[in-house]
C-alpha cells in the first residue's frame, strides 16, 4: 500500500504547482486559461490555492480556497459553470484539506480533499452544488452505469491497516461496502473476532475483466498481533488472493478467483 500513499501525501501537499515566480495564480487567470468567463459579482484578482479543476464539453468546475494571511485553507469554493446555458453556480463548504481532484461521473461532481496519507473526503454534488454524499477515501473506478468504486479511507499511522473497497451509486445515492462484503472494520482498524489478531489488507489496482462484466483485482492479507509498543508483528503467512467482482448488478458480488 505505501507506494500509493506516498504519492498520494506528495500529490496532497504539494498541489497544483505555483504559477513561476512561486505565486499561486488568480482566479481570474484560471478562469483565462479554461476560456470561461469571470462570475458575475466575484473579485477574482485574489490569488487561490491548493486547487483543482474539471473541464469538458458541457462543464467547467474548480475547487479552491483564496490564499489567506495566516497560510492556512479555510472556507472550500466550488463553482461550477454550464457552457450550454452560461450559468454559474457557486457553493461553499468546510475545508477538506488540498482538493486533489474534482470529476464527473454518473450525473454528480465528485471533490476529492486530502486529509492524510491514507484519507480524505470525498463529497459527491449534484449539479446546482448541493451535498448529497459526504464520503470518505478516494475513487479506484467507475463504472459505465455511473456506479463508483471507491476505497474508503483509513487513519493514518496505524500499527496496521485494512483497506476496503466499497461502490457508491449515483441514482439511488447509497454506498455499501463490496471487498470484503462484511468486516468488522473501523476505518481500517480491523480485528479478527474472537483472537487478539488484527488484519492488515493491501488492495491492488482494479481493472476491467475481459468479459466486460466484471472487475479484478489482486488482494494482500495477513494477519498481525500488536505488541506493547503498538508494533505489528506477523502471526501468520502472508496471503495474495486475484479477487473478480460481478459487476452485472446494483451491488457487486466479489470471490476470489480459483487457483
Amino acid at each position: 500500500m505505501w507506494p500509493m500513499l506516498v504519492t498520494l501525501l506528495v500529490t496532497g501537499i504539494a498541489g497544483p504547482p505555483p504559477q513561476a515566480g512561486g505565486q499561486w495564480p488568480t482566479l481570474a487567470a484560471e478562469l483565462r486559461d479554461h476560456n470561461v468567463p469571470v462570475p458575475n459579482g466575484v473579485n477574482a484578482d485574489g490569488h487561490i490555492t491548493s486547487f483543482s479543476t474539471f473541464d469538458d464539453e458541457r462543464w467547467f468546475a474548480i475547487g479552491y480556497y483564496d490564499v489567506a494571511a495566516d497560510g492556512l485553507l479555510h472556507d472550500l469554493r466550488v463553482r461550477v459553470f454550464d457552457k450550454n446555458s452560461r450559468a454559474w453556480r457557486s457553493a461553499t463548504f468546510a475545508g477538506i484539506g488540498s482538493v486533489l481532484s474534482i470529476r464527473r461521473h454518473g450525473g454528480v461532481f465528485f471533490v476529492e480533499g486530502h486529509s492524510s496519507p491514507s484519507s480524505g473526503p470525498l463529497l459527491v454534488l449534484s449539479d446546482d452544488l448541493r451535498l448529497k454524499r459526504d464520503l470518505e477515501g478516494w475513487i479506484v473506478f467507475t463504472l459505465a452505469d455511473g456506479r463508483v468504486i471507491f476505497s474508503r479511507g483509513m487513519r493514518h499511522f496505524m500499527p496496521t491497516q485494512a483497506q476496503v473497497l466499497a461502490v457508491y451509486v449515483p441514482a439511488t445515492n447509497r454506498d455499501a461496502d463490496i471487498y470484503p462484503a462484511r468486516s468488522d472494520n473501523d476505518r481500517g482498524g480491523e480485528h479478527v473476532a474472537g483472537t487478539d489478531v488484527w488484519m492488515d489488507r493491501t488492495i491492488g489496482d482494479v481493472k476491467a475483466g475481459k468479459d466486460g462484466r466484471t472487475i479484478e483485482f489482486t488482494v494482500t492479507e495477513q494477519h498481525m498481533r500488536i505488541d506493547a509498543n503498538q508494533r505489528p508483528i506477523p502471526a501468520a503467512a502472508q496471503v495474495t488472493r486475484h479477487v473478480i467482482c460481478d459487476i452485472s448488478r446494483g451491488l457487486p458480488a466479489c470471490t476470489p478467483a480459483r487457483d
